[in-house]
């Protein structure tokens, strides 16, 4: 019988088990590389979107305003990766829990959930009808008003306009000279700004939902919308954000008497500051207090004005308020009477313009926080505006003391 060699036994056992050991590590390499693979394409894509917004807005203001990482992923070419690795590992990159925890989305900002009352709860009880009270429609001045509406697809819209306007015809002689009358024009710059709002919602929500749910968010987040607009074009300050009536209109103020009201003979004196030649088609703009002021004032126990409101006619629709004949508008956000502030205008709707880049969008996003249970609802639209000419718009100011 031949000698049995151990030692050549337990070498060669020892080789295969460090033949196998190499084989798991490559194969652990292999694997952890592909993850981080996964991960830096993940940073990259982040960080050159971000570099690309960055640089859009430097070349448009000169500066930057805006926190790291703080635009959330569009589209699903960076969100898909993220959930597969999610998937492979049960971790969430770095990334996305920056993106998650950015101060401009609100830290503390809820997801609507079944298991708060107050945060979802309330739509999927035992029995629920399959319809939601609404709130009353808010509506958008300017859409009502009939502003000017301009569509582009460009960041920044140049229109011209009429600097020096045409003055009257000259009487002139038989066979003397013509009298010369060339206008003069100007420009106004438009640029587009992004307007955004982020939603979540639990997984259970949304399939326990019976009451159209997602409709009826799409139409609230519509008539956010419409307030926005409503806000910008009004009492937008032109800087960062779209120009409002009330910055761009006459800065030739009328200056009422008081500091907290107006006096009866003093409306008339800001309407016709307005040349005739924009009155015909002007409209009133001032916060809702201020109207109820003006419809409450008497002189003499008598009304001083057709005290008309918004009224329901036979085919259901709302007849617009009038005040002295001339549609009345409201925003929440135009100063009300108080020293030195501009609480009420009078102007042309036709002389201004809201450029729209884009419609009310929604992209809805299953993945970024699937490791929540939540689905992810993204809106944005993108808008700017403009008073183009300033003496189509008159101010009235209060007292300054």
């Amino acid at each position: 019988m031949d000698e049995i060699n151990y030692e050549e036994i337990v070498s060669k056992a020892l080789e295969a088990f460090d033949k196998r050991d190499a084989e798991r590590k490559a194969v652990a390499d292999e694997v952890e590389a592909a993850d981080k693979k996964i991960r830096d394409e993940i940073r990259e894509e982040v960080l050159a979107e971000h570099e690309a917004n960055t640089e859009a807005w430097r070349n448009r203001k000169g500066q930057l305003s805006v926190s790291k990482l703080s635009n959330p992923l569009e589209g699903d070419h960076t969100a898909s990766k993220a959930f597969m690795y999610w998937m492979r590992t049960g971790e969430v990159v770095e990334e996305m829990k920056a993106l998650e925890s950015n101060e401009s989305w609100g830290p503390s900002a809820k997801a609507l959930q079944e298991g708060d009352a107050a945060e979802g709860g309330y739509l999927v009880p035992d029995d629920v009808r399959n319809q939601i009270v609404q709130k009353r429609d808010e509506q958008s001045w300017p859409r009502e008003a009939g502003v000017q509406v301009l569509g582009t697809s460009r960041d920044v819209v140049k229109v011209p306009v009429e600097a020096t306007a045409f003055a009257e015809f000259s009487v002139t002689a038989e066979e003397a000279a013509y009298t010369t009358n060339d206008p003069a024009f100007g420009q106004e710059s438009i640029t587009i700004y992004k307007f955004t709002k982020l939603t979540k919602l639990s997984d259970e929500l949304l399939d326990d939902d019976a009451c159209n749910l997602e409709g009826f968010i799409s139409q609230r987040v519509g008539d956010a919308w419409g307030l926005t607009e409503s806000h910008y074009c009004a009492t937008g300050t032109g800087s960062s954000q779209p120009e409002g009536v009330f910055v761009g209109g006459d800065t030739d103020a009328v200056t009422f008497t008081c500091t907290g009201d107006m006096l009866a003979a003093e409306i008339p004196e800001l309407m016709y500051s307005l040349k005739h030649g924009y009155r015909k088609n002007a409209i009133w703009l001032c916060d809702p207090q201020t109207e109820y002021k003006l419809r409450a004032m008497r002189d003499a126990n008598a009304w001083t004005f057709d005290p008309g409101v918004r009224t329901i006619t036979k085919d259901g629709s709302v007849a617009i308020a009038t005040f002295y004949g001339r549609p009345m508008f409201n925003d929440d956000n135009i100063a009300t009477m108080a020293a030195g502030t501009n609480s009420i205008a009078f102007g042309d709707p036709a002389y201004y313009l809201l450029v729209e880049r884009q419609g009310l969008r929604m992209r809805r996003n299953p993945y970024l926080y699937m490791a929540n249970g939540q689905v992810g609802f993204f809106w944005d639209v993108r808008f700017g505006g403009v008073v183009l000419m300033e003496e189509a718009w008159k101010l009235g100011q209060m007292a300054a003391s």
